[in-house]
């Protein structure tokens, strides 16, 4: 079962892990299922289990200004086989 939620609040990335009830988030480069890197990098919280995405451009964007205004998160739901996870996207 996936549900989807759009939170089109505009904020910077402090807002987003003030959103998110995360005070780091530690990204890491996400790999496809061959193990190979690909545009993405991804953080996760084993504790709340929230896995966060974002692109590799957002990423550099992020790092060169963290006052970056105007991101928004898209939050799904997703089931696995350890339990349900909240899935988060960071877009601009």
């Amino acid at each position: 079962m996936v549900q989807l939620n759009m939170n089109t609040i505009k904020s910077t990335i402090l807002g987003i892990k003030k959103e998110i009830g995360l005070d780091e988030i530690s990204f890491n480069q996400a790999k496809d299922e061959n193990g190979n890197k690909f545009g993405w990098f991804r953080a996760w919280d084993d504790e709340k289990r929230i896995a966060v995405y974002i692109r590799k451009e957002l990423l550099g964007e992020i790092k060169a200004n963290a006052r970056l205004d105007g991101l928004y998160l898209k939050r799904e739901t997703k089931d696995s086989e350890s339990g349900a996870y909240e899935l988060i996207t960071i877009l601009k």
